[in-house]
């Protein structure tokens, strides 16, 4: 009985996909790395209480989910997270495109720590959730484009660290 567990990481071992460990209730920071996960849905097999209406719970709130270093997460099922809030949401060292967290059901993200991304992908999440960080390593974005900036409003943090930027567009700033 973890009941007053507040962060778990579990780094390494694959996890059954449908293990169904029940999280305790003041969790906010949830940590899966280095693991075999290939879905983003496995998850909700994994820990069912993130997902909405598979508990008494209306949703679940985490400061932070870590996906970070899981080098086969590739595939996001649709809703697959449906009603989970999540403030930070790290991607980093995955191949999981950006593109795919649109349709995961996520009834809120603030932050995304991202590595695959073009710049027109990573807007669209931004404009998407009204991201207020985006954070991505390590990509290929090269430019952005005017149109990309104009959906970026929301953001209040922007970290471009080793993509491969080139060219700003006018009044980037």
């Amino acid at each position: 009985d973890l009941i007053s567990l507040q962060r778990l990481h579990i780094s390494g071992p694959c996890l059954d996909k449908k293990a169904g460990i029940r999280l305790p209730p003041g969790l906010q920071w949830l940590g899966v790395t280095l693991s075999c996960i290939q879905d983003v849905g496995e998850l909700a097999g994994m820990f069912p209480d993130l997902v909405q209406g598979s508990s008494s719970r209306v949703s679940w709130t985490l400061q932070k989910l870590d996906l970070s270093s899981n080098w086969k997460l590739k595939m996001a099922s649709p809703g697959s997270l449906q009603g989970l809030q999540v403030e930070i949401l790290d991607l980093t060292r995955t191949p999981l495109d950006a593109v795919w967290l649109k349709g995961l059901g996520l009834q809120k993200l603030d932050v995304l720590y991202a590595q695959t991304a073009t710049a027109e992908l990573a807007a669209e999440a931004v404009a998407h959730f009204e991201l207020q960080g985006l954070i991505v390593k390590e990509s290929k974005i090269g430019s952005i484009s005017q149109e990309a900036l104009a959906s970026c409003h929301s953001l209040k943090t922007l970290g471009l660290s080793s993509t491969g930027l080139t060219k700003l567009p006018p009044g980037f700033l």
